[in-house]
């Protein structure tokens, strides 16, 4: 199946940030974002002043889904009224099954840089995403069992609504994979889009970063 990426899909559409849930997480946790419009997640992986990216799947906008409006619910220390800002979706590889969404605001409190090519994850890693669309984010121990080709497994598997999540290495903050869904049948592992595929897809962007994945320090809920 050929690539296809068709820039500047969608634009001038709203976020909803909301009050994040307040328990002791990693604070990349909270990276993960939820998009109601598509039923999907997405994770921050840069934010600066006035610019958002953030890292998807892309089998959230087939079809008819590729020119629907996006909106998304944003973790955040505090609560707040929903803020109008520009979205675009700038990049969909549906072969990776990645997508690549601006937010036209920022800096946002939390982020999950990708991890630097070469990165050997630790034992602490979490799939992170909004199951069944439902607030806030859910986490679940994941354990590696693997990649081959671009697709990474664990014996874990997530459920509806997670896709577009992260593969967390909750020891670095650094995301490592994003969530596809998971085998139906045999041993029914859990698929994440690899860290390889995702070097490589951000490389073939003109757009963001990431530059450097360089842990920051984000601010935990209260």
């Amino acid at each position: 199946m050929p690539r296809h990426r068709s820039p500047f899909l969608c634009a001038a559409l709203v976020a909803v940030f909301v009050h994040g849930p307040a328990r002791a997480v990693p604070p990349a946790v909270h990276a993960v974002v939820r998009l109601p419009s598509h039923g999907a997640s997405a994770t921050v992986i840069e934010t600066r002043a006035g610019a958002t990216w953030l890292l998807g799947c892309a089998h959230a906008f087939e079809g008819n889904d590729r020119l629907k409006p996006i909106r998304l619910d944003v973790p955040v220390p505090a609560a707040g009224a929903p803020k109008q800002a520009a979205i675009r979706l700038l990049a969909v590889d549906h072969r990776a099954d990645l997508s690549l969404i601006f937010l036209n605001d920022g800096p946002l409190p939390y982020a999950a840089p990708v991890a630097p090519a070469g990165h050997a994850p630790g034992r602490h890693v979490l799939s992170i995403g909004y199951d069944a669309m439902r607030w806030p984010a859910q986490q679940a121990p994941a354990t590696l069992l693997g990649s081959a080709a671009s697709t990474t497994y664990t014996r874990e598997h997530p459920v509806p609504g997670r896709s577009g999540g992260a593969l967390l290495d909750a020891d670095r903050g650094w995301l490592i994979g994003v969530v596809q869904g998971y085998e139906t049948a045999g041993p029914r592992r859990g698929l994440y889009v690899s860290h390889a595929a995702i070097l490589r897809f951000l490389q073939g962007q003109r757009g963001p970063p990431p530059r450097e994945a360089v842990p920051r320090p984000l601010p935990c809920p209260t």
